[in-house]
């Protein structure tokens, strides 16, 4: 995640990590949610901040899925 321009990691030391879209990401966090959402992608802004998401990874979550995510978000920041 660190390594994707578009964002910035805010927190990453527990199995919670909190990102900011950058605004030079060039789409809106709402817009974000949505097509993650087309794919399968479930996020949300955290407490109402438009460009401030936690993610939460649980010991369910495994590595391909969270490829899955990178992968789909650099498709998002492509798209602009």
């Amino acid at each position: 995640l660190e390594r994707i321009e578009e964002v910035k990691v805010l927190s990453r030391y527990t199995n919670f990590v909190f990102f900011e879209l950058k605004v030079a990401a060039g789409i809106d966090g709402k817009k974000l949610m949505e097509s993650l959402k087309k794919k399968g992608i479930l996020i949300s802004s955290y407490h109402g901040c438009d460009r401030t998401f936690r993610l939460v990874l649980h010991h369910w979550v495994t590595r391909e899925r969270v490829d899955m995510f990178l992968r789909a978000l650099k498709e998002e920041f492509r798209k602009k």
